[in-house]
Order: structure tokens, then sequence, then C-alpha cells
């Protein structure tokens, strides 16, 4: 385990549900912070959004890097190295320490 007991994932709940054998780790879902306005300063106001402050649509990693970067040509590549950039990338933009990822900690 080389020290490492905390996962940061998007959609956190689909990886742990799909990688048993990494069930002995804490599990963080980066998607908690990175999909609500409180958090989210990318946002945009015009986007439709529920009352909890998520947007009703367009939330996956792709249309985040889209709203932070600004760039709506942006186009995700799925693999395993470019989703863990991609999610590194999300949680360096939102800014917050790992403490304020607890809010986020999977049960």
């Amino acid at each position: 385990m080389h020290g490492v007991w905390k996962l940061f994932a998007y959609n956190a709940s689909f990886d742990k549900r799909h990688l048993p054998e990494y069930s002995k780790y804490e599990w963080y879902d980066i998607m908690r912070l990175a999909v609500y306005r409180q958090y989210n300063q990318a946002i945009p106001d015009c986007a439709d959004c529920y009352k909890t402050g998520k947007p009703k649509r367009g939330y996956g990693v792709e249309d985040v890097l889209k709203m932070f970067r600004k760039n709506k040509r942006y186009d995700e590549t799925h693999n395993a190295v470019l989703d863990a950039r991609d999610e590194l990338e999300i949680m360096q933009l939102l800014g917050y320490g790992l403490d304020v990822y607890e809010v986020a900690r999977l049960k």
C-alpha cells in the first residue's frame, strides 16, 4: 500500500464497486464537490440547477473541465492515466485542501 490509504475519484462509488480489491482504502468522491455551486465557482450562473446547486445535466468530468477551462472544445479521452490526470486537475482547480474532502468520503 506504500503508505497510501485514501483514494480520490470522480464518481468514486462506481470505482469502489468495480474494484473490490481496493475495499480496504478510504474512498473520496471528488464529484461531491465538483458539481455543486457552493464548492465550484466555475458553474455558470446560467446553468440549470436543482435547489441543491447541482446542475440538472452536464456534470461529468468532461463538462466540469469545460466549465473550468472555458473551453467547449475539450474532449475527454478515457483511459486510466488520462482519467486520473483530469480528476487531479479538477481537484487542483477547485483549490480545496484534502481536509475539505471529508464531506465526500464514502461510507
